[in-house]
């Protein structure tokens, strides 16, 4: 498993999410050697997360509001990509890559996102 590299900006990614964790992104971050970015989200209060490019180019964006930890029984952050790359690897495929490269196994997966939201996507966002 090649480690996951940390990045600090991206070209504004159309994101969305693909699946949560039920490992904190502290531990993550920390496990793969990331410092964790810190935020105020308006309306959904501080949050922490990283974003990072994965050995097979995949640029992953994660996210862990206090907020749902603390009153929404969350475990974990949420994990997002481009639209571009859902639609191209599909919803299956990606959440594996991602769970390989973070080092995950399926009991870490809390949530993934549903194939019908990929075919709404195809349906109503266009590749630019």
């Amino acid at each position: 498993m090649q480690t996951p590299i940390q990045i600090h900006q991206s070209d504004g990614i159309d994101a969305v999410p693909v699946c949560t964790v039920n490992v904190r992104v502290a531990v993550l971050a920390e496990r793969l050697g990331f410092t964790l970015d810190a935020w105020e989200e308006d309306g959904m209060g501080p949050a922490t997360g990283f974003l990072c490019r994965l050995s097979d180019g995949l640029v992953t964006y994660t996210e862990e509001f206090a907020h749902a930890v603390e009153h929404l029984k969350a475990q974990g952050p949420t994990f997002y990509v481009s639209v571009e790359a859902l639609r191209a690897r599909g919803v299956a495929a990606t959440v594996s890559t991602i769970q390989h490269a973070i080092g995950l196994d399926d009991n870490h997966v809390d949530w993934r996102q549903s194939d019908t939201f990929l075919q709404m996507l195809g349906d109503r966002i266009k590749p630019g």
